[in-house]
């Protein structure tokens, strides 16, 4: 029969009540639908992830962002998850080592995310400072505007402005204005929210415990051993990182992240595997 045990009780309230304020409660609050979007959008902006070079990056948004999600679906698959699996690890871990798994493998997963999106825009910024800092010429900035992959055309003007005339006061400091811009704009393009990377620690964690245990899933009606369930999920998460789809907005590299934690921390805290 399922219990829910402390910690998954109050992980989910906490979750839920994080759900619902800007949802919800500012709406409520700022009568005007325009201001009600303004304020769930500053309270993502003010507890999700942002990358470390960002100007929005605040240290405590390395826990803050997994208790955060993007709309209700987001929510309710990650509740699932920690219902399902939390009590059952919390149950053999104990309360207190559980919250230091879960809260650990969140941490740990939001920190290999941004280790992994610098590899893409530590060059970037690197480049963007080092016009700013020993000046640039046209083909420099459309070379920067085009390794930001940008979509829009709000910028060709100043482009083609400084392509023009690349001596004009005005046209230099409209390019200039251009790499801040696109600095930041790089810096922000990312925005980590969800519980996630600790749902995949959980699922990670029961895994090594009990690598031999059979569950059945809802739709593959034969059971499966965890370890083989795991070992699918991290080939899924692995090769759709690298796939690196446009409209794949997953963030595998924090699932990765999770399991990777999850490991790490089994490992310190010197578990056995119960191969039963």
């Amino acid at each position: 029969m399922f219990r829910m045990t402390p910690i998954v009780k109050n992980l989910l309230i906490i979750n839920v009540v994080m759900f619902v304020i800007p949802f919800f409660i500012l709406p409520i609050i700022h009568s005007s639908g325009l201001l009600a979007e303004i304020a769930i959008r500053q309270f993502d902006q003010y507890f999700g992830l942002h990358f470390f070079l960002s100007d929005r990056f605040i240290p405590t948004q390395i826990l803050t962002y997994a208790f955060l999600h993007q709309d209700f679906n987001h929510l309710l698959y990650n509740m699932i998850g920690l219902v399902m699996i939390g009590p059952l690890l919390e149950s053999v871990l104990g309360p207190k080592k559980f919250l230091w798994y879960y809260l650990g493998t969140g941490i740990g997963a939001g920190i290999i995310f941004s280790l992994v999106q610098a590899i893409d825009i530590v060059p970037f910024v690197s480049h963007a400072r080092a016009m700013l800092d020993h000046g640039f010429d046209p083909a420099d900035l459309r070379l920067l505007y085009h390794e930001f992959d940008a979509n829009g055309t709000q910028f060709l003007s100043v482009l083609d402005d400084f392509e023009n005339f690349p001596n004009e006061e005005f046209t230099r400091q409209r390019a200039t204005d251009l790499v801040r811009s696109l600095m930041k704009a790089k810096t922000e393009q990312h925005l980590l929210m969800g519980a996630s990377g600790s749902v995949f620690g959980l699922l990670f964690g029961l895994t090594y415990m009990y690598p031999n245990r059979e569950v059945t899933l809802f739709f593959i009606p034969i059971p499966i051993r965890l370890v083989v369930i795991v070992g699918i999920f991290v080939a899924i998460e692995i090769y759709s990182g690298f796939r690196n789809s446009a409209n794949d907005h997953v963030s595998h590299a924090t699932h990765i992240g999770g399991v990777l934690i999850g490991f790490l921390i089994m490992r310190f805290w010197k578990i056995k595997s119960r191969y039963y």
